[in-house]
C-alpha cells in the first residue's frame, strides 16, 4: 500500500465481504489521514525547529566573525600606527645619540684649549640631555 487511498480501496473491497458499511470506511480512513498528519506534524516540527535554531545559529556565527574579522583588521591598523610610530621615535632616538656623541667628542677636543669653553658645551649639553634646554 502506497497511500491512504490504497487502504480506503482495500477497505471498500472488503465492505462487499461483509465488512463495515462505505460510509464507515470513510470516517476510518478521515481518521488515519488526521493522525497521520499530526505524527507527520510533530515529526517535521520538531525538525524544523532544529533547523531554524540551526539558521539562526548560522547568523549569529556569521555576524560574530564578521564583527571579529573587523576588530581584527582594527588591531592590525592600530599595531601598523604603532610600529611607524616607534620607528620614527627610533630614529630620532639615534640622531639625538649621534649628535650628542658628536658634540662630546667636538667638547673633548676643545677640552685641552679652552676648558672655560669646554665646561659651558658640556652644560648646554647637560641641559638638553635632562630636558632643559639650556
Amino acid at each position: 500500500m502506497k497511500s491512504l487511498d490504497d487502504l480506503g480501496a482495500l477497505l471498500r473491497a472488503a465492505v462487499g465481504a461483509g465488512a463495515p458499511g462505505d460510509e464507515a470506511i470513510g470516517a476510518f480512513v478521515d481518521a488515519l489521514r488526521e493522525r497521520a498528519a499530526a505524527l507527520l506534524e510533530e515529526q517535521t516540527g520538531a525538525l524544523r525547529e532544529r533547523c531554524e535554531s540551526a539558521e539562526r545559529e548560522r547568523d549569529w556565527r556569521a555576524e560574530t566573525n564578521a564583527y571579529l574579522e573587523r576588530e581584527v583588521a582594527g588591531l592590525r591598523r592600530l599595531r601598523d600606527d604603532a610600529d611607524r610610530a616607534h620607528s620614527k621615535l627610533l630614529a630620532h632616538h639615534r640622531e639625538l645619540r649621534a649628535r650628542h656623541a658628536r658634540e662630546l667628542a667636538r667638547v673633548a677636543d676643545a677640552a685641552l684649549e679652552s676648558p672655560e669653553e669646554a665646561a659651558a658645551a658640556l652644560r648646554a649639553l647637560a641641559g638638553e640631555l635632562e630636558g632643559t634646554g639650556e
